[in-house]
């Protein structure tokens, strides 16, 4: 829990949607067509296929901010299943990637800036990918984090966001997070 009682769920607003038991063989489906999202695949199976897979997991090793993140930590990727997103026609499209990296002994985090994907307006990924989410940066530090939850966007190739994922990581927020993050009791 955060110091204002908010998990980093609610700190980092949207979290993309995983699919549970992705992996192996696809069953996915896709089809284009003429509107502002024809380059991203419609999805209409729940799996990334083998390709897709192996992209992120190439990706992930190559990206620097993933790699300033994970150094030369030992590590699981223990969940990789597809980020999805609707259209404007309530269509679910792929657009990459969400993972669960699993490190071999938790790690601690100083004060740092961590990448964050959320849905909103006027952000930079909305506009250069035609696709609804933002990314912004939240600055805190995380100790005895276990896990990282990754979003990668197979469509520019790059991790967008990186988050602690685990149920004892201890938060310290920046200054400016915390005039950001409503105190309880207050109805904010």
């Amino acid at each position: 829990m955060l110091a204002a009682g908010l998990t980093v769920g609610v700190l980092l607003i949207g979290c993309p949607l995983v699919a549970s038991g992705c992996g192996g063989d696809s069953d996915a489906t896709t089809e284009t067509s003429g509107d502002p999202f024809a380059d991203l695949p419609v999805v209409t199976g729940k799996a990334l296929t083998r390709l897709q897979e192996q992209e992120v997991v190439k990706l992930l090793r190559t990206d620097e901010q993933a790699q300033a993140f994970i150094g030369d930590r030992s590590y699981e990727i223990t969940q990789l299943g597809p980020w999805l997103e609707r259209d404007d026609r309530n269509r679910r499209r792929l657009v990459g990637s969400t993972l669960i990296l699993a490190f071999s002994q938790p790690v601690d985090y100083e004060m740092r800036e961590w990448p964050a994907v959320s849905y909103g307006s006027g952000g930079e990924g909305a506009d250069t990918t035609g696709i609804h989410y933002e990314t912004e940066t939240a600055s805190f530090a995380a100790a005895n984090v276990p896990r990282l939850m990754i979003d990668v966007d197979l469509s520019i190739d790059q991790v967008v966001g990186i988050q602690p994922d685990g149920e004892r990581v201890e938060y310290t927020l920046s200054d400016e997070l915390k005039n950001q993050v409503p105190t309880e009791g207050t109805g904010e």
